[in-house]
C-alpha cells in the first residue's frame, strides 16, 4: 500500500496512513481528541485542558506507532 502526497493534500492522506498503521477508524479518537480526516478537534471547556489532552493523545498515538514498528 502506498500513500501519495501532492497538491497540498497531505493531511487526509496522513490520517489514512495513521489509521492503517494503528488499525483505528478515522477519525482516530483518543480521549477527547478526534484526529482527521481534515482536522484535529479537541473537545474541552478551556484551552489548558484541551492542550493537555492533545499532548497526552498525541503521545499515545506515537506509542502505538512505535509499537507497530518494533514488533
Amino acid at each position: 500500500m502506498g500513500f501519495i502526497y501532492k497538491d497540498n493534500k497531505t493531511y487526509p492522506n496522513f490520517f489514512e496512513y495513521l489509521s492503517h498503521i494503528t488499525s483505528r477508524q478515522i477519525p482516530i479518537e483518543i480521549k477527547n481528541c478526534h484526529f482527521g480526516p481534515g482536522e484535529i478537534v479537541v473537545l474541552r471547556d478551556n484551552k489548558g485542558d484541551a492542550l493537555d489532552d492533545l499532548i497526552l493523545s498525541t503521545h499515545q498515538l506515537v506509542n502505538e506507532i512505535k509499537t507497530r514498528f518494533t514488533k
